[in-house]
């Protein structure tokens, strides 16, 4: 299931996993969709 989210929130989380550094996390900012994996 792909959660989707505000670009603004799209922004705070991909922020947050950065700093976490989590490699299969990919946001998709054509979209606007964040896919979270697993």
């Amino acid at each position: 299931m792909i959660p989707c989210y505000s670009r603004k929130e799209m922004s705070s989380i991909a922020r947050l996993v950065s700093s976490q550094c989590s490699p299969h996390v990919i946001p998709v900012h054509d979209t606007g969709m964040t896919p979270l994996l697993e």
